[in-house]
């Protein structure tokens, strides 16, 4: 009897190792996945060349991903790509169209699987460059002339932040200076209140900019005179006009000096205008006359429907 039991629990035990052995070739070959949660940024792909994206929301979506592997997914270089193939400016909801992912990975979820997207006609305009001279040369020194090559520069980007540009600038630093000297620089664009426009790019990218410094020559202070061209929209009148700041200091030729009265500025064209109007300008100078600080001005010109 108890020979044939113990019989009996050798062939049970054999039975169960082949079970096990079978079990775990099975799951040697069958790893149980593992799934993880990745953030990836947001890809346009296919953009058109007329047009220019300004949004997009959600900029990341959240993936998950599975593996069977022991390693967890490299999440380096994924991205959730939007096709926009034939898009037109406008604001849309498209989908993620693809999410390359590494060999052995599979995509499980995409949250969100749509996202919204303004897109912009791309436009560009060709502004002349104004230098702006930053700082005070050495004792007795004066910037008596700045150059930009190129004069002008193409700007290029979202409509509505193209139209907002009322100049483009490059900034030099003129502090302590006793010699003329070159500089390479990148311009910068704004608006009427002097504020940066974002999210615009130039051609080229980079300005030379060759500033004169020299023995200052005599100064003046002359208050500076708006010069309004052009009529306003039908039923409205220009009321006045206004400039910021009201004074700036000369320099220049003492003869010259002593025939000026007053700086006036560059035309500012109010055609068509309904509302009060600020824009950014250079000043008109004689010959042999400099600014002491190169330097643009605002004029605020006043429109007011007739009585």
């Amino acid at each position: 009897m108890m020979r044939r039991l113990l019989a009996d629990n050798r062939a049970v035990w054999a039975i169960s190792f082949v079970i096990a052995l079978i079990l775990w070739g099975f799951a040697a070959r069958n790893p149980t996945q593992q799934q993880y949660l990745y953030s990836a940024p947001v890809e346009l792909v296919n953009l058109p060349a007329d047009v220019v994206a300004t949004d997009v929301s959600p900029s990341r979506v959240t993936l998950t991903l599975a593996s069977s592997g022991a390693n967890r997914p490299d999440p380096t270089g994924l991205r959730a790509r939007v096709d926009l193939s034939g898009a037109r400016a406008g604001t849309r909801t498209y989908s993620v169209a693809e999410v390359p992912v590494p060999r052995g990975v599979s995509l499980v979820s995409i949250l969100p699987d749509r996202v919204r997207v303004t897109l912009e006609r791309r436009e560009q305009r060709t502004l002349a460059v104004h230098v702006v001279a930053v700082g005070q040369p050495a004792r007795e020194m004066a910037v008596t002339e700045t150059a930009a090559s190129p004069p002008q520069v193409t700007v290029e980007g979202p409509s509505s932040r193209i139209w907002r540009i009322s100049t483009v600038e490059v900034r030099v630093d003129v502090a302590g200076a006793r010699m003329g000297f070159r500089q390479t620089t990148v311009p910068v664009a704004l608006d009427a209140s002097g504020l940066e426009v974002h999210g615009v790019q130039f051609r080229p990218g980079r300005i030379t900019v060759d500033v004169t410094v020299e023995q200052a020559p005599p100064t003046v202070s002359l208050p500076v005179r708006a010069v309004v061209t052009g009529v306003p929209a039908a039923g409205y009148a220009v009321a006045g006009a206004t400039v910021d700041p009201a004074q700036v200091v000369v320099a220049g030729d003492p003869v010259v000096l002593a025939g000026l009265q007053v700086v006036e500025t560059a035309p500012v064209d109010v055609t068509g205008a309904r509302a009060d109007l600020s824009q950014r300008v250079a000043l008109r100078l004689p010959p042999g006359v400099t600014l002491k600080q190169p330097q643009a001005v605002t004029v605020t010109v006043s429109i007011r429907r007739k009585s």
